[in-house]
């Protein structure tokens, strides 16, 4: 265990990158993404996950379809206005998946960690991810990834 402390230490040690990129006005897409949630968006998401594990709170997807996209609209638009998620959906459990069968797997780096958490904030995650890539990315990033 002091392994993983150590190396996890030494990667959130670095220091950031500098960003001298001036600000811009974006109010108009800041708008876009506080927006109310909609059905569709929540149709969306619940199409899109994966029906393996139900994840924690044992609501299968199944289950989720089931639900009106306009009561799950509901939760999520109260979650994102009053800033708030319930406990019972902040809980999640974290499992390492070794990257490769290769030796010296105790190092950290040798394992991707996958935290799984209640199907109702994947889809809450799909929906407002979805947003955000739909936004123009900082120059910076736009940089990096055309190279």
């Amino acid at each position: 265990m002091t392994g993983v402390v150590n190396e996890l230490s030494r990667i959130f040690a670095e220091p950031s990158v500098n960003d001298n990129e001036p600000i811009a006005d974006r109010k108009e897409e800041n708008i876009k993404i506080m927006q109310a949630i909609s059905a569709e968006e929540v149709k969306l998401a619940t199409k899109s996950i994966k029906s393996g594990t139900p994840g924690l709170g044992n609501i299968i997807l199944r289950a989720l379809r089931k639900v009106s996209p306009n009561r799950l609209c509901l939760l999520f638009d109260a979650i994102l206005y009053l800033e708030h998620t319930p406990n019972s959906l902040k809980i999640g459990k974290t499992v390492f998946i070794p990257k490769a069968t290769t030796e010296g797997s105790g190092s950290v780096t040798k394992w991707r960690l996958i935290t799984i958490s209640s199907i109702l904030m994947r889809a809450l995650h799909k929906i407002l991810a979805r947003r955000l890539e739909a936004l123009p990315l900082h120059t910076s990033y736009t940089r990096m990834s055309s190279a």
